[in-house]
């Protein structure tokens, strides 16, 4: 393609010296008709101007040194700062090498400070950021887990204990919850009392329980005894957190209990 390169008069190129034209009227092209070629000579950028309905001003950007368009189509990385009036992202927004830094939107500064790193993996393991270290304040990293039902539970004070021992008649068995001086404890008991020269006869019942240091409530829920009869125990609560069972069976029994509470206030 050969090109016709117009200059208005009386401006003009003198072995490649450029000399500013004096005439002060504008130089109109066909939509189509501007070509810059690469430096080989080899390839044109053809410009093309849009189906406008009314005059239009594009205007150039005041620039403090050599710089490039952005455009599109293209993935482009950008140096400085950009705001934006309104935007709306879609699909997938990469953080790059998982950092965010001083993000600006509108008149408010959601993640002010500097932040170190954001994870966007799901993390379970035991090593992984607890609920304090999920802040923004300060710098700190952010990082995202992801929390089940059991972390929850046993993250804000949640027990689940068993005990088990071979009591003689009067003997006791101690279950010890992580409740310390001056909180209260509260949850759900289930205990088992068994004959071990006969397991038929038994007794199983759940309870309710509700204490603060010694001051302990069993309310019982259910039981079950066996089918050979009522192997007898008690409750009491010697010390903080403490549960004790006492076999009132005349006999050598198997016992167990099983908590599931939670610490309070």
């Amino acid at each position: 393609m050969q090109l016709l390169h117009i200059i208005p008069a009386p401006a003009f190129l003198y072995n490649g010296a450029r000399y500013r034209s004096q005439l002060d009227k504008p130089l109109y092209l066909r939509d189509d008709q501007l070509f810059i070629e690469n430096p080989a000579a080899t390839f044109e950028y053809q410009i093309k101007g849009a189906a406008i309905t009314a005059d239009r001003i594009l205007n150039l950007p005041l620039l403090s040194a050599t710089d490039t368009l952005a455009v599109l189509g293209l993935a482009q990385t950008w140096t400085g700062v950009q705001t934006f009036g309104a935007i709306t992202l879609g699909g997938v927004v990469s953080g790059g090498g998982q950092q965010v830094n001083n993000v600006i939107i509108g008149t408010v500064t959601p993640l002010a400070g500097t932040f170190t790193t954001i994870v966007g993996t799901d993390v379970t393991d035991a090593t992984s950021p607890t609920a304090a270290a999920l802040k923004a304040a300060g710098g700190a990293g952010i990082a995202k887990k992801l929390y089940t039902g059991e972390d929850i539970f046993f993250g804000g004070g949640g027990q689940l204990e068993t005990v088990t021992g071979t009591l003689q008649a009067a003997a006791t068995l101690d279950l010890a919850t992580n409740a310390t001086s001056g909180q209260s404890w509260l949850g759900f008991l289930v205990v088992a009392n068994v004959r071990t020269s006969a397991a038929t006869v038994r007794t199983i019942t759940a309870y309710a329980v509700l204490s603060r240091g010694t001051d302990a409530v069993f309310t019982s829920l259910a039981t079950d005894n066996g089918p050979g009869g009522a192997s007898a125990f008690s409750l009491s609560a010697p010390s903080n957190g403490v549960i004790r069972l006492t076999n009132d069976d005349s006999v050598e029994t198997s016992a167990r209990m099983v908590w599931l509470g939670a610490t309070g206030g």
